[in-house]
């Protein structure tokens, strides 16, 4: 995230580049760079005769190099997007005597959506002399957190690590839905103001009690009873909990903590496990419930679960029953 915050220093401090290449499969920090650009560089009375929003099913790279070689008429440069530049990948090479002799006063945008442009392309390296390539990779989940944690300070919002677990639970790594959750709660609450579990129940309906993380901490704590309800409850909310997700987070958790119990000097654990040190008590927490033989079979039947979930070798094909033998299974490790 060192390398976006970069960028949108180099942006407010008036720094641009003719051409900018944002691609990958991150599309929230790809639209903050634009949105960056945009306020930087277009104010509202120039919006409409210095701002070009254009995608790339719709147009040709021709066109695209006649806009930008037109002058600014009110800002002092004007900024042309395009969305979705994948489409025009065949041709893109077209674009490489504009790359060479760009108009100084144009700050042409290709955002790349899912994918990437090839770096073996003669284009990508011409790129690189004058512009700035930027590659938006997805966070891990527990990056995810970090991230909401860090988001919040920003949006000076008191958000407590239980709230933060909550919230993401319930949005997952869904970084712009995340942010418009919080500006939400920044609106909804008053500054100073710590916010819990229960706020962001009461504000959002997020249940603070049933969630991924509350189901990892009762399999910990080998409360079956309380995992079996959040179970349920995720049974019945299977468009936020889908069990492929469910089944994919316990993995990465369990992993971890055995990754964790084989590390000599804990000190260096949240880098070796990129996890935030805010985060570390939890596997160390497991670690010493769990030993290393219960890790591995804890593993092995996570993995059995997501066969099974996918329909493999099994003829069980409810997501609540395949779960709930998943955490007995657990628990009685």
């Amino acid at each position: 995230m060192s390398e976006i915050n970069k960028i949108l220093l180099e942006i407010n401090k008036g720094i641009s580049y003719p051409f900018y290449l944002l691609m990958g499969y991150e599309p929230y920090f790809i639209d903050i760079i634009v949105e960056s650009l945009k306020k930087k560089n277009i104010s509202n009375q120039s919006k409409d005769f210095d701002f070009t929003l254009i995608y790339g099913k719709d147009t040709s790279i021709d066109n695209i190099i006649e806009v930008s070689k037109r002058f600014p008429l009110i800002s002092e440069k004007q900024l042309i997007v395009v969305k979705e530049a994948q489409y025009l990948d065949k041709n893109i090479n077209e674009l490489i005597n504009y790359i060479k002799y760009p108009q100084s006063r144009s700050i042409l945008v290709f955002c790349y959506n899912n994918k990437k442009l090839d770096k073996r392309k003669q284009i990508y390296k011409n790129i690189n002399k004058i512009g700035l390539i930027f590659e938006s990779k997805p966070l891990y989940q527990t990056e995810v957190l970090e991230w909401t944690r860090q988001r919040a300070n920003e949006l000076d919002i008191k958000l407590t690590i239980e709230a933060i677990k909550v919230i993401n639970s319930f949005i997952g790594n869904n970084l712009r839905m995340i942010d418009l959750e919080l500006e939400k709660l920044k609106v909804s609450t008053e500054d100073g103001d710590e916010i819990t579990p229960e706020v962001i129940e009461k504000h959002t309906g997020y249940s603070k009690d049933f969630n991924v993380f509350e189901l990892q901490k009762s399999l910990v704590n080998k409360n079956l009873n309380q995992s079996y309800r959040i179970v349920k409850y995720m049974s019945s909310n299977k468009k936020k909990y889908p069990i492929v997700l469910v089944i994919n987070l316990l993995f990465n958790f369990f992993k971890k903590v055995l990754v964790y119990k084989g590390i000599t000097n804990k000190l260096k654990a949240p880098i070796i496990l990129r996890i935030s040190p805010f985060f570390i008590k939890e596997y160390e927490y497991a670690s010493k419930i769990f030993s290393n033989e219960q890790l591995i079979n804890v593993i092995e039947f996570i993995m059995l679960s997501d066969l099974k979930s996918k329909g493999i070798n099994t003829k069980e094909s409810n997501p609540e029953e395949i779960l709930k033998e998943l955490i007995y299974k657990i628990i009685n490790a």
